[in-house]
C-alpha cells in the first residue's frame, strides 16, 4: 500500500494533471496534502489535531480552493485536471497514517526498499505493455546518460522517500505532511 500511495499513483496522476495543468499549479494543488492527512487522522484513525493545526489547515484549504476554483481570467471554474492532482493528494494522506498508525515500528529503510522495489516493478510492467517506442528514441549514445538518469532518480526517489518515512515515524502526521508547503520553495 505505502509503494502504491506514496509512488505509483500519484506519479501517474501527477502526470496526466500535468498535461494541462502547469506544474506550479500542480505543486500549489499538492499543499492540500497536510487537509487530507488530517482528515483522515481524524476520521479513521481517531486522533485529534491542536485548534493551531486546524486553523492552519483549513487557511490551506481555503487559499487551495481559489486556486482551483479561479482560472486565468479571473472566472470561476473547475478544472478538472486539478482533480487528479487532488486524487493524489489523497493518495498522500492516506499513506502518511498508514506509515505513521501500522509501520512506525518497522525500520524506515525496510518500508522504503519494499515501496520503491514494488512501485518500481509495478512501473515496468505498466512501461511493457504501453506503446512507449512510440513516444522514444534513444541513440547509442544517449544509452549511459538516459541509464545514469534512471539510477538518479531511483535513488533520489528512494532517498527522499526514506527521509519522508522517517520523518512520519518520528514526528506527528501534521508535521509530516506540512513539508509539502516547502515544494514551492524548493521547486523555484
Amino acid at each position: 500500500m505505502v509503494g502504491l500511495l506514496s509512488m505509483f499513483f500519484p506519479s501517474y496522476l501527477f502526470s496526466a494533471a500535468e498535461t494541462n495543468l502547469s506544474s506550479s499549479l500542480a505543486g500549489i494543488l499538492n499543499a492540500l496534502t497536510p487537509l487530507f492527512t488530517g482528515i483522515f487522522a481524524i476520521t479513521f484513525w481517531g486522533k485529534s489535531i491542536s485548534i493551531k493545526q486546524g486553523a492552519g489547515l483549513a487557511i490551506g484549504f481555503i487559499s487551495t480552493s481559489f486556486v482551483i476554483l479561479i482560472n486565468s481570467s479571473s472566472q470561476l471554474s473547475l478544472n478538472e485536471y486539478a482533480l487528479l492532482v487532488i486524487v493524489a493528494t489523497i493518495c498522500y494522506g492516506i499513506n502518511i497514517n498508514i506509515v505513521k498508525n501500522y509501520l512506525s515500528d518497522v525500520n524506515s529503510l525496510h518500508i522504503t526498499t519494499i515501496a520503491v522495489t514494488f512501485s518500481g516493478l509495478l512501473a515496468l510492467i505498466f512501461l511493457l505493455f504501453s506503446d512507449y517506442q512510440a513516444y522514444i528514441t534513444v541513440s547509442s549514445d544517449q544509452i549511459y546518460p538516459l541509464l545514469s538518469l534512471v539510477i538518479l532518480g531511483v535513488m533520489g526517489t528512494a532517498l527522499a522517500q526514506l527521509i519522508q518515512n522517517k520523518l512520519i515515524q518520528q514526528s506527528s502526521v501534521a508535521f509530516a505532511s506540512s513539508t509539502t508547503y516547502l515544494t514551492r520553495i524548493i521547486h523555484r
